[in-house]
């Protein structure tokens, strides 16, 4: 268990690692429409308001990853103590995959040629990382129409075409001698040059500017608790608004 512990705990740091360099970089000026929709912000009146691609990328990202709670929970956060029943690594959609490599890793170990086991966890954080950028730039494609229409796909189509345009990963091993002993001859090669949809997508944000993008006092939380606690009439247009944007709807 104190292996298992220490794999999904390195997973949560790389995932964190990855969420900074974002949050810091191309998504650091859209802080605010991602607060806007995972807050459920909107005027009193009216409609909720146009979905920013960026945020809506970032927050289903997220929520795909970590795989449980709602988008708009106060505590999406990353719990790297939790209770773990075997083998597990925050991993989200991708699992099948990361199982399959594992699977491969341990077919090919025996007692004649054991893998080192540093090299075993180096190996499968290079996968996690690499999944993790990919399905953020897989949910940046989503974006383009998903945000306009206030609308996500659902878990089952999210693992279905987890592969649409993922990179090539190309894990060489050093062979016929030493095999699986020095991770120093061991490379993880990742094909970022391969042509694909997703280096050229160009998101657009509805809020062009620092004024546009600052929440009014007048927009304000509709917490579907909240809401229910006061029996209020927007309750019915924040359950259709929450219900497609919830991944793991039924």
């Amino acid at each position: 268990m104190s292996f298992y512990k220490y794999m999904y705990r390195q997973s949560v740091n790389v995932f964190k690692s990855i969420e900074s360099h974002l949050l810091n970089g191309e998504l650091n000026k859209h802080k605010s429409c991602i607060k806007r929709l995972r807050e459920l912000r909107k005027e009193e009146r009216g409609e909720y308001p146009e979905i920013c691609p960026f945020a809506y990328s970032y927050v289903f990202w997220k929520h795909s990853i970590i795989g449980d709670k709602s988008f708009f929970s106060d505590d999406l956060l990353v719990n790297p103590s939790k209770t773990l029943h075997g083998f597990e690594l925050l991993s989200g959609f991708f699992q099948p995959d990361l199982v399959k490599l594992i699977k491969l890793l341990i077919g090919n170990n025996n007692q004649q040629k054991k893998m080192q086991m540093g090299l075993f966890k180096w190996i499968i954080m290079k996968f996690v990382s690499v999944n993790y950028l990919h399905n953020f730039n897989y949910w940046k494609t989503l974006a383009v129409e998903g945000a306009a229409n206030k609308k996500v796909p659902n878990y089952n189509e999210l693992v279905e075409n987890r592969h649409i345009e993922i990179p090539m990963m190309i894990l060489k091993l050093p062979y016929p001698s030493n095999l699986f002993k020095e991770s120093m001859s061991t490379s993880f090669i990742v094909d970022h040059d391969r042509k694909n949809s997703m280096s050229t997508i160009n998101l657009i944000c509805p809020y062009n500017s620092n004024k546009k993008r600052k929440i009014k006092p007048t927009e304000i939380s509709h917490h579907p608790m909240l809401l229910a606690v006061n029996k209020s009439s927007h309750s019915s247009l924040t359950e259709r608004y929450v219900k497609n944007l919830d991944i793991f709807r039924i």
